[in-house]
């Protein structure tokens, strides 16, 4: 029972971080973390001052953004869990960080930390914000070793393309895409190959009627509204896709 008003009162939290509202929010997390506590869920207990973290940083409250997420990592300590925990932690300061420098610093941190199917995401999103900080910074090498660090076809092969499309070497991105394409199909990783998908559109935007341009816009004519198509809604459009978040059938080509 304390374990689901824990997790009532982070939902509670929700609602008062959407009426800006963080001395409630305070109130509910606070709760929320007692009430782990007594239930002995430390994971439990230290999500809520992860979610602190979180909701002060959407607020710009900078200075309790990292109070809390050093309050979730003293209590990783204490209960010593082991370092697949961390990897959140690791990330949030990743996202607040003030440099590059420090951004991959705590990237690299997560990548040495063990994965869980809990944590796999946080993961993935880290090699997937390094390597495109390795792009920015034109750091090729160290991109294509993250690259090359996987084993797994569809994620090697798009981070590959994305390399090559940065040097402007778009057969070789082209080549990759496909790959990564096919790949992420099959295993229906469907963001991945809606991404891919798109690159392809982009990059044989002057051959838009072979046939695989029209499998590749028929792929993204079944994307629903939601977090991936408001993420590249303006790319979308550039190549004449069009979401609309009232009509899930109103996709058009």
């Amino acid at each position: 029972m304390l374990s689901l008003q824990s997790e009532v009162n982070k939902s509670l939290s929700d609602i008062a971080a959407y009426h800006k509202d963080f001395k409630k929010v305070q109130e509910y997390l606070y709760q929320s973390a007692s009430q782990a506590r007594l239930a002995k869920r430390p994971i439990q207990e230290i999500r809520a001052y992860t979610l602190l973290s979180i909701k002060a940083s959407k607020l710009k409250l900078n200075q309790q953004r990292y109070d809390y997420l050093y309050q979730a990592q003293t209590l990783l300590d204490d209960y010593q869990l082991d370092g697949s925990h961390y990897m959140l932690i690791f990330y949030h300061f990743a996202l607040f960080a003030q440099t590059d420098e420090e951004r991959e610093k705590y990237y690299l941190k997560i990548l040495e930390q063990p994965t869980s199917q809990n944590n796999l995401w946080v993961f993935y999103s880290a090699v997937e914000q390094l390597s495109s900080l390795y792009l920015k910074q034109e750091k090729w090498q160290q991109a294509l070793n993250i690259a090359n660090s996987f084993s797994e076809v569809a994620r090697s092969s798009a981070l590959k393309a994305e390399l090559y499309k940065a040097q402007q070497q778009l057969d070789k991105a082209l080549e990759y895409a496909k790959i990564a394409f096919n790949s992420a199909r099959t295993q229906h990783i469907d963001w991945l190959s809606r991404d891919m998908a798109l690159m392809l559109l982009e990059l044989t935007i002057e051959d838009s009627d072979t046939a695989d341009s029209l499998l590749y816009k028929s792929h993204l004519k079944k994307v629903k509204p939601g977090w991936w198509s408001d993420r590249h809604k303006e790319r979308l459009a550039e190549i004449g896709i069009l979401v609309d978040p009232y009509n899930e059938q109103a996709n058009k080509i």
